[in-house]
């Protein structure tokens, strides 16, 4: 469970995700804030519970929402990071906690928000 917002892919409203629980980010339906799990579910962090549990983790994610931190630090095109740089700390994240899947799910709502992907090339030129 990692940080959400409480916005829709086309920046619709949503309500949390089980209203018996607290309204956290972590019980949001909305776009990523930020990969890591939440302290509040995982206090002690990602790593710390799969050595817990003792087995391999899958992860998932969604698209990137535009309050997202990581549009300051990544090329980001509308929700979709193509920047290699982010996916190295994604994925560096995920395999220190013993992560064996990662999930990037929503493929057809980043797509249709992020017009570089359907650009030729992704927008870039290769040489």
């Amino acid at each position: 469970m990692y940080s959400k917002t409480l916005k829709g892919p086309g920046g619709e409203s949503l309500k949390p995700r089980n209203p018996d629980l607290p309204a956290e980010e972590w019980n949001r339906y909305g776009g990523l804030l930020k990969y890591e799990a939440h302290p509040t579910v995982f206090p002690a962090g990602l790593a710390a519970f799969q050595k817990k549990v003792d087995l391999p983790l899958i992860t998932h994610n969604r698209w990137i929402d535009p309050e997202s931190p990581y549009h300051q630090h990544y090329d980001i095109s509308g929700m979709a990071a193509v920047d290699p740089k982010f996916w190295k700390e994604i994925m560096g994240y995920t395999s220190s906690a013993n992560v064996v899947t990662y999930e990037q799910d929503w493929l057809n709502v980043i797509y249709k928000y992020s017009p570089v992907l359907g650009s030729p090339h992704g927008g870039r030129r290769f040489h």
